[in-house]
């Protein structure tokens, strides 16, 4: 299996290079940063435009340019949506402290090889030294905001696996529960998540390793809202569920994912 790639500052345009072998047993050793903060990035927003993210001045995700030598962006329909698989694009290594995170628009303006490069959300984030974040850019396009989210790494336990949800889909008549149906190698059935509100963010639980179900249901209804299904959750590594895009009636898989933190 690839490692995943702890990148600095320097050389952020290249991106990170992840493992997508889920079936291999072999425990995966995370070398972790020494200094400086890790951050990451989730394009959660249905509405929001393709997008770059900015701390200051710095761009700080990357996609490889297109044939043309173009710059593209994040989309939020951009990775695989039923599988599981790290995040599209890695952690960055970058010094601790405060910053203005700011979306940036990286559509082509009509008729133009130009694009567009206005901010189209900002924030002040604060980077603590040696802590992981993630942040979503979440929201309709009338109310974009950024959720950024400590992610507090459990200690590495090859015996167990991980799971956190994160609500990254505004307006849904309910809140969300989360039930995850543990189908082998034996049958159980835990409670992930209850309650849970836009924006809302859990702790991670930890789990036995094996194959799941990963059922997602508005509060109070018997009947699962959408279910992703069939992956296999391994010791050792550490996950989030969330949803993104708008609430719909008819979700696709595009709308929960399974996001691996390491």
């Amino acid at each position: 299996m690839k490692k995943i790639f702890l990148k600095t500052l320097a050389v952020l345009s290249l991106g990170f290079i992840f493992g997508s072998c889920e079936e291999n047993a072999i425990p995966e050793r995370t070398e972790y940063v020494t200094s400086g903060a890790m951050i990451r990035f989730s394009h959660a927003s249905q509405e929001a435009p393709m997008v770059n993210f900015y701390l200051n001045d710095n761009k700080v995700s990357a996609k490889a340019p297109t044939l043309t030598n173009r710059e593209t962006g994040l989309s939020w329909n951009s990775t695989l949506a039923n599988t599981i698989h790290p995040a599209t694009y890695g952690y960055v290594n970058v010094p601790a402290g405060d910053y203005t995170l700011s979306v940036i628009d990286t559509t082509t303006i009509p008729g133009t090889k130009a694009l567009r490069k206005n901010v189209v959300v900002s924030a002040p984030v604060k980077l603590d030294e040696k802590l992981f974040y993630t942040s979503y850019l979440v929201g309709k396009l009338d109310n974009l905001e950024l959720l950024t989210v400590k992610d507090e790494l459990p200690n590495p336990d090859y015996k167990v696996a991980y799971i956190r949800f994160v609500n990254g889909m505004p307006g849904a008549p309910a809140n969300f529960d989360v039930v995850a149906k543990r189908t082998l190698p034996t049958t159980e059935t835990l409670n992930l998540a209850t309650n849970v509100a836009y924006k809302g963010v859990t702790g991670y639980m930890a789990v036995a390793p094996g194959t799941y179900d990963l059922a997602l249901f508005l509060n109070g209804s018997p009947t699962a809202y959408t279910t992703w299904t069939s992956g296999v959750i391994q010791a050792g590594k550490v996950y989030t569920f969330y949803t993104k895009g708008n609430y719909t009636t008819t979700p696709g898989t595009i709308n929960r994912q399974l996001l691996r933190e390491r």
